[in-house]
């Protein structure tokens, strides 16, 4: 009796340990599934950033054109660097 309760129960652990290796190979995957979705990610959020600030140059650039932007820039500029003067 006693040697049929020891081969149940290494039966059962041998499954049970089987289980949890599958199980934590399927949970491998999916993690490393996730961490390609958020490098792609990441890279497209990358991309949409330098789009972004070349679009803001360009907006900047055809905005200084205009005589009022570019007087009040010049305007904030020039008061900026009085107050370091003064200081």
């Amino acid at each position: 009796m006693l040697i049929l309760s020891q081969t149940v129960f290494y039966i059962s652990a041998s499954l049970a340990i089987i289980i949890l290796g599958i199980l934590f190979g399927i949970a491998t995957y999916h993690i490393i599934r996730i961490a390609s979705h958020l490098n792609k990610i990441a890279n497209n959020i990358d991309e949409a950033t330098d789009t972004m600030k070349e679009n803001i140059k360009e907006i900047l650039e055809k905005l200084s054109v205009l005589p009022i932007i570019s007087y009040l820039f010049n305007k904030k500029r020039s008061g900026k660097s009085v107050n370091k003067n003064k200081k």
